[in-house]
């Protein structure tokens, strides 16, 4: 033990005279544009207001941030913005501010402001690639593929087994045309994190459009196991029967996910289709 805390105290030491990442010019005027003049530079190591005194200013800061969460979830994007900017003002320096009025800026369809945010959380947290991520997804949803690119090979420099890393990744190749490359990443997705339905999801999608039907199948048993969307996936297993020929079992899959599911159309229809009832 004594050995690990000596190793931990020098790893400190390192840190400490350690140079900041500087930021690029791009990130220079993004930050800029959004009124955060000086960002950059490192907070001062002279000591500063006894913490105590700071107590309320948590606390109104924890509360902006909590009654923002509560607007984005429904939908209230403005009200979460004016909030999170007070909450800003507050503490310039919290990562999570700037992480989820990104999140808000970029769901109001203001992906400027939202890359922004997002720099000026990478900026506070360096070695966490979650920042760039969401700066790839920012990218994505603007049809900027390359750049979100870029952002991916920039997480996946910091974490470089994050499935997370790989699903972003999918879905660029996904949406550039590239299904095989796509089916390459999220299975290395699921490989890195199998409790991800979402990459599941994707990977059985992409698998389905390439009649990849021996990587489909095993995909929709492992999500019914995770009990997810049980009804859908009954119906995509009832697909990839009928997409084999095999109409008995498809039938009985569409019937599984109509059990489930009655008002499933997708189920119904196909199972019409096959002279089911």
């Amino acid at each position: 033990m004594a050995g690990e805390l000596d190793a931990i105290e020098r790893s400190f030491g390192a840190a400490a005279i350690a140079e900041s990442p500087q930021p690029d010019a791009e990130t220079i005027a993004r930050l800029r544009s959004l009124g955060y003049v000086g960002f950059a530079a490192p907070p001062s190591g002279a000591g500063g207001a006894d913490p105590k005194d700071k107590i309320g200013t948590m606390r109104e800061f924890r509360a902006l941030l909590t009654s923002a969460n509560e607007d984005l979830k429904a939908r209230r994007h403005d009200a979460a913005v004016a909030k999170l900017k007070k909450a800003v003002a507050l503490n310039e320096r919290a990562y999570d501010a700037h992480v989820l009025l990104g999140s808000v800026w970029q769901q109001k369809g203001d992906l400027e402001r939202a890359l922004g945010e997002y720099a000026a959380a990478a900026l506070l947290n360096p070695g966490m690639a979650a920042p760039h991520l969401l700066a790839a997804d920012a990218y994505l949803s603007g049809g900027q593929l390359e750049r979100a690119m870029e952002r991916v090979d920039r997480a996946a420099s910091l974490e470089p087994d994050s499935g997370e890393v790989a699903s972003v990744r999918g879905r660029i190749f996904e949406r550039g045309g590239r299904g095989n490359e796509a089916l390459a990443e999220y299975q290395r997705a699921v490989a890195l994190n199998p409790s991800d339905t979402s990459s599941r999801g994707r990977l059985v999608s992409v698998a389905m459009n390439l009649r990849r039907y021996d990587v489909a199948e095993p995909q929709l048993r492992m999500l019914l196991k995770l009990r997810y969307q049980p009804a859908r996936t009954h119906f995509a297993l009832g697909r990839v029967a009928e997409a084999r020929g095999d109409r008995a079992t498809a039938a009985a899959e569409y019937r599984r996910a109509l059990a489930l599911d009655p008002g499933l159309l997708q189920a119904r229809q196909a199972l019409s289709a096959i002279g089911g009832r």
